[in-house]
């Protein structure tokens, strides 16, 4: 059992460097798949042996690319990550393995982002911190996972997640600029985010209808 890592890419930020560094040293990161949604503003990295690159002549989004790097997974456990966060890959990952068994979905505690870098146990907590951080960086089993449907581009990502695991959370030092693109002003970004809006609550709708 190893991690296959998916990260939707505009490029927006310098730590994916650094993170790509640290994924390909990783001995538990069997493959790190790269949904490059804008080709054009590639930063100069090394992708290394382990990447598979997807470039998309257009942005395909981020819930789109999400489920496109599932499908491409060759591990069971995969790691949607955000391409404007860092944290200690290694000490993170290999704590994650012992206990993924029991948890089949992970994201992130709030609390976490304003740890101090250094040594640290995770802590694992019931729940989800949507909005808060929480899907910058998410664990799930791929045997399990759904995927979010089209109409859902940029956001409620996450929220499709929980209503289909068991959410829960980690604590564990990272640093992020946090929603580095999809606070862009672009305007294309902003009529999609009201799109989004609409598409979930038709969403949330046939669910409870369903149930």
């Amino acid at each position: 059992m190893s991690f296959s890592v998916v990260i939707p890419t505009m490029w927006k930020s310098n730590r994916i460097i650094d993170m790509l560094n640290q994924l390909q040293s990783c001995d538990l990161v069997e493959d790190i798949i790269i949904i490059d949604n804008d080709y054009k503003n590639k930063l100069d990295v090394n992708l290394g042996f382990k990447v598979k690159y997807l470039k998309q002549e257009e942005n395909i989004f981020v819930n789109p690319a999400w489920n496109l790097g599932v499908s491409e997974a060759s591990s069971n456990i995969v790691c949607l990550l955000n391409d404007d966060v860092s944290f200690n890959v290694n000490s993170l990952f290999s704590q994650i393995y012992k206990c993924f068994d029991r948890f089949k979905c992970i994201g992130i505690n709030s609390k976490s982002y304003r740890l101090e870098h250094g040594p640290h146990d995770i802590a694992i907590t019931p729940g989800h911190h949507i909005k808060q951080g929480w899907g910058c960086c998410i664990f799930v089993d791929r045997s399990m996972w759904v995927n979010i449907p089209n109409e859902l581009k940029i956001f409620y990502g996450d929220n499709w997640i929980i209503k289909h695991y068991q959410p829960w959370s980690f604590t564990f030092p990272l640093k992020t600029e946090l929603a580095t693109t999809s606070a862009s002003k672009d305007i294309k970004i902003r009529m999609t985010s009201d799109e989004d809006d609409a598409a979930w609550l038709k969403i949330e709708k046939s669910i409870i209808h369903e149930n």
